[in-house]
């Protein structure tokens, strides 16, 4: 696997000069500095890079600008490139009013500088970068740019701005590596999330330790996989909805207020689309809830709907923390209370479209 890297060099400088007056020359592709005279190298960057997103797919487009941080003010130059694992310029650039491409190390648009040395706010520094048009799965990179304030001396510094190309999102490693600064990134383009890959399930193979698991462990106050239609008559569905097997809480012989729990994998988090499909054929009174469970658990649904089909389920959630769902039957005392449950996906990004409640939003 070529692990992909992009650096962020960032240049801010004590005393006034001019800048080179119609962008950075080529013989600065390599190591980014800056060359307008006395050199010091700076721990505390003033100026950061706002990027669209974190996670990038094969032809992605991504918005890329400077992002004033500190307060630093305007800037005079800039210089920014995308990198992989091989050190090697990765991508091309968009230009703008003031930003026109370089071409480094012999490809062309591979990089983007300032048209000219007049002082510009860090918004007007916007471009867009397009990813190669091949990358692999877990492929790493990292944002580079250098930008000047003031010149002669410079004071710089290096800054990393991690992307990942087509990611395995049950990689912790590799997700916690571009994590977004802000909440708000989670469900930007390129959607950032950890899902186990266990808490994707159609309940075709018995449950397993690391998927998904009983609340309770006394046998008459659990969900059970079942294949065909339920004992009682009447009560159940005829069939699983995807595969053969799904779960589901036996209501014949519970007295009111019994209950059974079925949980998540350990470890959810970020933004995502949870669905499902439920099956309550019950006299209406039988209630049955989900939950978020982690430092703040919330209820997300409660419902006593009586339904004979497999309705399909649709949340958007996000959450800054490792959370574990729960569902739970709360029994009537009724024979007509089975509730079945089936196919669970677990995407990133936000869902198409939510099916029975809000956007949820955890902390």
């Amino acid at each position: 696997m070529v692990m992909s890297r992009l650096l962020l060099v960032v240049l801010s400088s004590i005393a006034v000069s001019n800048a080179y007056p119609d962008g950075a020359p080529t013989t600065a592709c390599s190591t980014m500095e800056p060359m307008h005279g006395t050199n010091t190298f700076s721990g505390s960057p003033d100026y950061d890079v706002a990027s669209g997103c974190y996670v990038i797919f094969p032809s992605d487009s991504m918005s890329v600008r400077v992002w004033d941080r500190e307060g630093a003010g305007q800037l005079r130059g800039v210089l920014m490139q995308v990198r992989d694992g091989d050190n090697n310029v990765a991508g091309t650039w968009s230009e703008s009013a003031t930003l026109k491409n370089l071409n480094c190390n012999g490809v062309s648009n591979s990089s983007v500088t300032h048209r000219n040395n007049n002082l510009k706010a860090d918004t007007d520094t916007q471009v867009t970068w397009k990813a190669p048009l091949t990358c692999g799965t877990n492929e790493q990179f990292e944002i580079r740019a250098t930008v000047v304030k003031q010149y002669n001396p410079s004071v710089w510094t290096q800054v990393v701005v991690p992307l990942v190309c087509d990611p395995d999102y049950s990689n912790v490693a590799v997700m916690e590596r571009v994590r977004p600064p802000l909440k708000l990134q989670y469900c930007a383009v390129g959607s950032w999330a950890i899902l186990p890959k266990a808490a994707t399930t159609s309940f075709e193979t018995r449950l397993t330790p690391g998927g998904w698991r009983h609340l309770y462990g006394a046998p008459g106050f659990r969900f059970v996989r079942q294949s065909g239609s339920t004992p009682s008559a009447n009560t159940g569905p005829s069939s699983a909805i995807d595969g053969s097997w799904y779960m589901y809480y036996e209501a014949t012989g519970r007295k009111a207020g019994d209950m059974a729990g079925l949980l998540s994998p350990f470890g959810i988090q970020g933004c995502f689309c949870f669905t499902f499909r439920c099956h309550m054929k019950t006299d209406g009174s039988t209630v049955f809830t989900l939950r978020s469970v982690g430092e703040e658990s919330r209820e997300i649904l409660r419902t006593a709907v009586k339904t004979d089909e497999w309705e399909t389920v649709a949340y958007t959630m996000t959450s800054t923390r490792p959370v574990v769902l729960l569902f739970q039957v709360f029994s009537s005392g009724s024979d007509e209370g089975d509730v079945a449950l089936d196919d669970f996906k677990f995407t990133p990004g936000p869902c198409a479209i939510s099916l029975g409640a809000q956007l949820q939003d955890f902390p």
